[in-house]
């Protein structure tokens, strides 16, 4: 193997504390993004609710014609999450005066997934608390029976620009200009520890690469790919491909991603950005093979689906 490591600074973003108080004076279950912005510490922002129209279809709070009535100049806006990026609606919330956002979630329960608000809108933002649907839907309840409710929202978080890594390497043998690449992401969410997401990813390349060791005779190079700053929006493998030539690029034949492939209740599913056979069908049929449902999956981000 030739291994070699590609370093870029980014801006590293971790939120140490956040709140929220209701009406009642009870703190609220919520979950901050990435990219939140802060409050003034150390009491964070408290202000009047103020309601947003649901919008199903196009998304909650997105336009500019949504907020139209909205009077959200010192005050928090209590916003639907869904459809449209998140940041959309924070960016107009900010635009207007607001303190903050208090964000709803689309789905019942605590089970809410995160997301990121993505470092190109650092300044651009209002910061947010991200809640539970219930407790969204009793505060809107509450204020269109014309009750005044006041809430307080704290964010402590922080943007610093560090130097990261992203960690490749290749064998030796095999035609340089027929590359077969194979991926995962090093870094994991604050959530937790990245056991699944993604140290099953970056062991099981380890692995295989281990195995490619013991064979000579490759017909094509095979390059390996640690990145660094996945979860942050796919930043370090933007870096990388922003990095290649376009003859460097076209040498890539096929790329394979591996992520969260430790999952004790998995699901069987390729994703590639169309259904047009090659490396993706022949592992479908694979799969099928070993008594499996499978099928063909969907690569969501920032709310656009590749089929």
């Amino acid at each position: 193997m030739d291994t070699w490591v590609q370093p870029f600074n980014h801006t590293y973003e971790h939120t140490s504390n956040i709140k929220v108080r209701g009406p009642d004076g009870e703190d609220v279950f919520v979950l901050t993004l990435m990219y939140n912005h802060a409050t003034p510490l150390p009491y964070g922002v408290t202000g009047p609710l103020v309601d947003t129209p649901v919008d199903d279809e196009r998304g909650s709070a997105c336009f500019e014609d949504q907020w139209k009535g909205v009077e959200a100049k010192g005050k928090i806006p209590l916003v639907k999450r869904g459809i449209c990026p998140i940041a959309d609606k924070l960016r107009l919330a900010k635009d207007r005066g607001a303190l903050g956002v208090i964000l709803y979630n689309q789905d019942p329960g605590q089970n809410i997934s995160g997301a990121t608000l993505g470092a190109e809108n650092i300044g651009k933002l209002a910061p947010v608390g991200l809640i539970p649907l219930e407790v969204g839907t009793a505060w809107k309840t509450r204020l269109a029976a014309g009750e005044s409710l006041d809430v307080n929202l704290l964010v402590d978080s922080v943007f610093e620009e560090r130097e990261t890594w992203n960690v490749i390497s290749e064998t030796k043998e095999g035609s340089p200009d027929s590359v077969i690449m194979l991926g995962a992401h090093l870094d994991s969410v604050q959530a937790g520890p990245g056991i699944n997401d993604d140290g099953s990813g970056v062991t099981a390349l380890m692995e295989i690469m281990g195995s490619f060791k013991k064979y000579k005779g490759f017909p094509n190079k095979v390059r390996f790919a640690w990145w660094g700053a996945e979860e942050s929006g796919l930043i370090g493998s933007l870096y990388y491909t922003s990095k290649l030539s376009e003859s460097e690029a076209d040498k890539i034949k096929y790329y394979f991603n591996y992520d969260m492939i430790g999952s004790p209740a998995p699901i069987y599913e390729v994703y590639q950005a169309n259904n047009s056979g090659g490396p993706a069908e022949a592992l479908l049929k694979y799969v099928a093979s070993q008594g499996k449902n499978s099928e063909y999956g969907y690569v969501c981000f920032q709310a656009q689906c590749l089929p």
